[in-house]
């Protein structure tokens, strides 16, 4: 029913009830929510998941029906919030009411779930650090290996020079042998110059 502004239904998602809250939820409405809701969830088992991503105005009532709702769910089921506009949830922190996970008839279960909550934290930032450090030992390790290779590198720079010298050395003393070590090739149709000593 929209008439008064406010729209409510619910559907089964993964084993939850996820009770979706549309339109104003102000002090007409608010009246109507806690019977509209409370027949939608009876017709889906489950925890209550309540989406408020549809929830474009709330008042003082309206919030005031919302803590309602959650604090009076049947047969000691759980609800939480998800989605919640910031216009949304600025109304229910003013009011000091919770817009995120609310068990319902336990008002102590966000605090008593903070400890729990740090120790993550705190396992979280531990596990981080030493995926930094293992981070930061894979780039020492690349970045020595880059070093390594830069040097062999430079060193099969040196082998190659120095062979090339080498062959030029070798064909230099080779070009020096040749002419010492040769009888001189004589052209086409030149005789043989005659041996000193020797009658012609």
């Amino acid at each position: 029913m929209a008439d008064d502004g406010v729209q409510v239904r619910a559907a089964s998602l993964n084993g939850a009830c996820v009770l979706w809250i549309a339109g104003e939820l102000d002090l007409i409405a608010a009246g109507a929510l806690a019977e509209r809701a409370r027949a939608a969830i009876a017709a889906v088992p489950g925890p209550v998941v309540i989406d408020l991503s549809g929830l474009k105005f709330v008042d003082v009532r309206g919030a005031h029906a919302l803590d309602e709702l959650v604090r009076t769910l049947p047969d000691g089921r759980t609800a939480a919030f998800r989605r919640c506009p910031l216009r949304v949830r600025r109304v229910l922190n003013l009011l000091g009411l919770a817009a995120d996970a609310l068990p319902a008839r336990d008002r102590t279960a966000p605090q008593l779930a903070m400890p729990e909550l740090a120790a993550q934290v705190r396992r979280a930032r531990l596990e981080a650090a030493g995926s930094i450090l293992d981070v930061s030992g894979t780039l020492a390790r690349l970045a020595s290996t880059r070093v390594r290779l830069a040097s062999t590198i430079e060193r099969a720079g040196l082998l190659r020079e120095q062979g090339r010298q080498a062959v030029a050395s070798s064909r230099a003393a080779r070009q020096q042998l040749t002419p010492a070590g040769r009888e001189p090739e004589l052209s086409a149709g030149q005789p043989p110059s005659p041996s000193p000593g020797l009658p012609l």
